[in-house]
């Protein structure tokens, strides 16, 4: 037997493992010369290293070119899961990654007997990459690999755009990262109100290890996470935020030294109690982390009620007489609901974060924060279309939506 695997998701089979987005396409061919025997199938085995859960394809030959492909993404879309730190602080692992093995053999004779290929192992994460961008993938734009030295491939999949947070409330970074020694730890540098600064540090545990379950990893850097951050996570100034904190400075730390150097990751404004209550959804994006939009404007909140009615004759018997009375309805109500509803309202935006918050439109999850002491609340986005304003076309940006609770509210029932 001889399988030769003309493409794979990787355009060469390197030492550095493979990362691959799980909602797109993830295509193997091959070819063999022994397609002409009898009872001929390509046999492909695709297992799930984590569960070990296995599925086993019989595919024949293609009667032109005697070729074979398959995209083994069907079973990556079935197992990945998707993670947010529900007030959950420190450096947490996100659930979103897997191993596959995918094994192209084949099957043949006259008594078929199955010949196994050479395993191709790959990784995948919770991620998507557009139709046209997909064309010209590169796993480098979204794995950190701080053993890539010209250029540092020392990304986030968190876009980090400059933001404002409130108290209360989360903003979250995400990483995907791969060896030991990636992320070794964040500092965060303080200003408060008289203009003196304070410098914090959070350690990653996790920087050390080669598991590759260890290696997704996210932080909650909102006001939130870095003041419920546990005393034992931090070095340096604890609280981590005081009460005349204005704004602060995420960095990564790139070394050991006594003097390392950093890098500028993200900066904060921490927002003022406004006259409106402070609205925060986070929602799942492309790269497979959850980014934050902050409402803090004016909002409204309506309740929509669902009725479901049958129709009746009013009329009873009663010792011969056939009547009814002012109170029989003739309509009654089979089942009754209501959902809650929320318009909200973004503060002045600017170009970059329009065209980040446009990943909300089709996002499949979204989530309203409710504080530190309540699980987050699944809402749904009302819109199906979003405007991109250009700043030529429109100076001031602002955004208006509208998010139903995914779930409802039932009442009694009236018969």
């Amino acid at each position: 037997m001889a399988i030769t695997i003309t493409q794979h998701p990787d355009t060469i089979f390197s030492a550095t493992p493979v990362f691959v987005p799980a909602f797109n396409p993830q295509v193997f061919s091959a070819i063999s010369n022994q397609y002409a025997s009898a009872n001929f199938k390509y046999t492909v085995v695709v297992v799930d290293v984590i569960t070990s859960e296995t599925i086993t394809l019989q595919i024949p030959a293609r009667p032109v070119d005697h070729r074979m492909t398959v995209d083994a993404s069907f079973i990556a879309k079935n197992l990945i899961t998707h993670y947010l730190p529900i007030n959950t602080y420190g450096f947490q692992k996100a659930t979103g990654i897997r191993k596959i093995r995918v094994n192209i053999g084949e099957t043949y004779g006259s008594t078929p007997t199955y010949y196994a290929g050479t395993d191709f192992d790959y990784y995948i994460w919770n991620g998507v990459s557009d139709y046209l961008t997909y064309v010209d993938y590169d796993k480098d734009n979204y794995l950190y690999n701080a053993s890539v030295t010209s250029p540092p491939n020392r990304v986030e999949l968190s876009a980090c755009l400059d933001d404002v947070t409130y108290p209360d409330r989360s903003n979250y970074i995400y990483w995907l990262t791969y060896g030991a020694g990636d992320l070794l730890k964040l500092k965060v540098v303080v200003t408060l109100a008289n203009g003196t600064q304070t410098i914090s540090y959070i350690d990653n545990p996790y920087q050390a290890s080669t598991t590759y379950t260890d290696k997704y990893l996210c932080l909650d850097v909102g006001h939130k996470g870095l003041t419920e951050i546990a005393s034992g996570d931090v070095t340096g100034t604890y609280p981590i935020l005081g009460a005349t904190a204005v704004s602060y400075q995420i960095y990564e730390v790139l070394s050991t030294a006594p003097d390392p150097r950093t890098r500028l990751i993200q900066n904060f404004t921490i927002g003022c109690e406004g006259v409106y209550d402070v609205y925060t959804i986070h929602f799942l994006a492309k790269n497979g982390q959850f980014e934050t939009i902050h409402f803090p404007k004016n909002s409204n909140k309506t309740t929509v009620a669902s009725r479901e009615k049958f129709a009746t004759i009013p009329f009873t018997m009663n010792s011969g007489t056939y009547h009814y009375s002012r109170s029989t309805p003739v309509d009654r109500i089979l089942t009754s609901s209501s959902r809650d509803k929320l318009v909200l309202r973004t503060d002045w935006l600017d170009e970059a974060h329009v065209e980040l918050y446009k990943q909300i439109i089709d996002s499949p999850l979204c989530y309203l924060d409710t504080g530190s002491t309540l699980d987050y609340v699944a809402v749904n986005l009302v819109p199906t279309s979003y405007t991109e304003n250009k700043r030529f076309n429109k100076r001031l940006f602002q955004l208006q939506m509208e998010f139903e609770m995914a779930h409802q509210n039932y009442r009694q029932s009236a018969w």
